[in-house]
């Protein structure tokens, strides 16, 4: 094999661990402010209601698994939600650690609870918004 062959063969960077736990446990709780995902993330700016594995019924009758992220307040927000094929909750774990780092995004700067192409609920939360998550169709 060539050198330039070895340098195309994937190898991943970090092992895929099925078995990792959820970080944030179906129903609903507060996350407080300063609350981490893990060391080298950035702790959260307010304290987050986190609702998790809520069913939404579409107007087909079909029903959405959506994980909510908002700020501790009884007032309506504005709703930011972060609609893709990559899963409600595939960046609150911390295999997702140094994901961003290629592209100039440091841990720091991220709580770890976004998900994957989507927004981080730590900085639209303390912006007075909400985050929605769905588990898409499909």
């Amino acid at each position: 094999m060539s050198k330039l062959e070895e340098l195309m063969i994937f190898k991943p960077s970090k092992q895929y661990k099925p078995e990792c736990p959820q970080l944030i446990k179906p129903g609903k709780s507060v996350l407080p402010k300063g609350w981490q995902v893990e060391e080298g993330f950035m702790p959260l700016p307010c304290d987050i209601v986190v609702e998790k594995d809520v069913c939404v019924k579409m107007r087909d009758g079909v029903s959405l698994c959506v994980d909510i992220f908002r700020p501790v307040t009884s007032e309506k927000v504005p709703v930011l939600i972060s609609w893709s094929p990559y899963g409600k909750d595939n960046g609150t774990r911390p295999s997702y650690k140094s994901l961003f780092k290629v592209i100039g995004i440091p841990d720091s700067k991220l709580s770890g609870l976004q998900k994957f192409e989507g927004s981080d609920p730590a900085y639209w939360c303390a912006q007075g918004y909400a985050v929605c998550n769905p588990d898409t169709r499909g």
